[in-house]
């Protein structure tokens, strides 16, 4: 997991940021930032300097509950979890062109996108994990 990082920062500052940056410079009250692994779109709703992160599919947080779900054996929620990520490679970009477009209802989607699908994922990768040991110990203990 420490290749991940450096590697989407490296994605996002010298190849992804440059072309939605010179894209977005068509757009009034709206600026971009980076941060590590995630755009920011800064614009002035809900509130003035308002930040919407926009991170790249397979980040750290994928990472860490894919290993939880790899762990318990877990191929269902493993298939779920790629099969989402994989489609957030196309949401994500309609949903910062729609906020760029001024969809204020897309920046509270967003926004609660990114902390429940964390939230969600690892709940369910310790679930999984949790699972898995309590059926080892009924195997063992039968």
């Amino acid at each position: 997991m420490g290749v991940v990082r450096p590697l989407q920062s490296l994605l996002i500052e010298r190849v992804i940021f440059p072309a939605v940056n010179d894209f977005a410079l068509d757009y009034d009250n709206v600026l971009l930032t980076t941060d590590v692994d995630e755009i920011d779109i800064i614009t002035q709703w809900p509130k003035p300097d308002h930040r919407t992160k926009i991170e790249l599919p397979f980040s750290g947080y994928v990472w860490l509950a894919l290993a939880l779900f790899w762990g318990a054996g877990n191929r269902k929620l493993i298939r779920i979890l790629l099969i989402y990520q994989l489609v957030l490679i196309f949401v994500m970009p309609i949903a910062g062109l729609l906020i760029l477009e001024g969809h204020r209802w897309m920046i509270i989607a967003v926004s609660i996108h990114e902390k429940l699908y964390k939230f969600l994922f690892l709940i369910l990768g310790l679930l999984a994990v949790r699972s898995a040991v309590l059926s080892l110990k009924k195997e063992t203990a039968a």
